[in-house]
């Protein structure tokens, strides 16, 4: 299936799919977890960390950027006239477009278009943004033994592995209100929240397999309830993820699918096991 802008074909534009940054595919972005709307957590001023908010009626979920890359032959003349033909058509819709990939078709408006010119090859890189990501319910992996683990699940039943120890962040001292003179202020308060953040590579053996374990992801760190993190055996923590995550780095092999996997996840509580 060819990339469509209100079912026109991008060649219509002269625009031929390149390669996203690191990656051999044209597009990037359509699989990220978004990030929570809204207020997350609630810091008291007598505890360390917060109170998270992560009952079903209290996350929102924002929008996520989708990246598409192309080239356009031919000179700057004829790549401008392109992309003037490209943004009348766009700007001529009155609700959002869509965008059809050989992925999915999602509804989306132009962010931003920008131009590397050149005068025999151009490079066209879009920016969409999908304000309304539904997530669709799909059965998750089933729980069995290994030495990391999201609530029981192995990291490898969604097709993540490691790359290296987890970054783990102390929350930093609260801000206050302390005035001083001639020297530099401080006052003991209590910290904020802790974070660690998972760093993988995501390994799939089709395309379809890829989008599967993606979505399976996506439903396991928006569905409501703090996740129970297991790494190495060792720690277990009870998290839950604010920012979402991200899919990059996609590239393709014969039928396998290799990406890398990205999440910062809010830490409310660990343990040693």
């Amino acid at each position: 299936m060819a990339y469509t802008i209100n079912g026109v074909d991008i060649s219509q534009y002269g625009i031929i799919p390149g390669r996203t940054d690191n990656s051999n595919i044209a597009l990037s972005g359509w699989l990220d977890l978004p990030g929570r709307m809204g207020e997350i957590c609630h810091e008291w001023a007598e505890e360390d960390g917060a109170e998270p908010y992560v009952l079903a009626d209290e996350i929102d979920l924002a929008g996520i950027d989708i990246a598409f890359d192309g080239l356009i032959k031919g000179t700057k003349d004829l790549c401008l006239t392109k992309i003037e033909s490209l943004l009348d058509d766009i700007s001529s819709a009155t609700d959002t477009i869509i965008l059809g990939t050989p992925y999915g078709n999602f509804n989306v408006y132009l962010k931003s278009l920008t131009t590397k010119q050149d005068q025999i090859i151009s490079e066209v890189n879009m920016i969409f943004r999908q304000p309304v990501v539904n997530i669709q319910p799909i059965l998750l992996p089933a729980i069995a033994t290994e030495k990391n683990t999201f609530s029981g699940i192995p990291f490898s039943s969604f097709g993540l592995h490691l790359k290296s120890l987890p970054d783990y962040i102390v929350g930093e001292l609260r801000a206050h209100d302390l005035t001083t003179y001639n020297a530099e202020r401080y006052k003991k308060t209590k910290r904020g929240t802790r974070k660690v953040t998972l760093d993988c590579w995501l390994v799939a053996f089709s395309m379809s397999d890829f989008i599967e374990k993606c979505n399976q992801l996506r439903i396991y760190f928006s569905e409501s309830g703090l996740k129970e993190i297991r790494l190495y055996d060792k720690l277990l923590l009870s998290a839950y993820a604010a920012d979402g995550f991200s899919i990059s780095e996609i590239n393709t092999s014969g039928n396998k699918v290799i990406a890398g996997f990205k999440i910062q996840l809010i830490v409310n509580s660990e343990s040693i096991i």
